[in-house]
């Protein structure tokens, strides 16, 4: 994490707002219990906003569940947006079926 003031970029650079620096990416693999040969590259990156908290983007969706809530530490941020896995993975059925890229990431 970097020493960058990114509150006052954002005020001495008129067309520029909701700077953010990537602080963190963490990556795991999701498996399924009855194909552990083909696993899913799950990552999150977490980025810091000018107001100092926190947010965890995901590299794929699952479910309706996208993590859109600021946290105060990077911890909190990469938990929240492995949320989604806790919440609405299901073993029975594929995983291609579940989970969706995240364009946003």
């Amino acid at each position: 994490m970097s020493n960058v003031n990114l509150k006052r970029v954002e005020e001495t650079n008129e067309h520029i707002s909701e700077l953010t620096e990537v602080v963190a990416e963490f990556e795991t693999w999701v498996t399924h219990p009855l194909n552990r040969v083909d696993p899913l590259r799950f990552k999150v990156k977490v980025l810091r906003y000018s107001n100092g908290k926190y947010m965890g983007i995901a590299s794929h969706r699952i479910g309706n569940y996208l993590s859109l809530h600021q946290q105060d530490t990077v911890e909190l941020a990469l938990q929240e947006a492995l949320g989604g896995v806790r919440a609405y993975y299901n073993p029975e059925r594929p995983l291609h079926e579940q989970f969706l890229e995240n364009g946003d990431y």
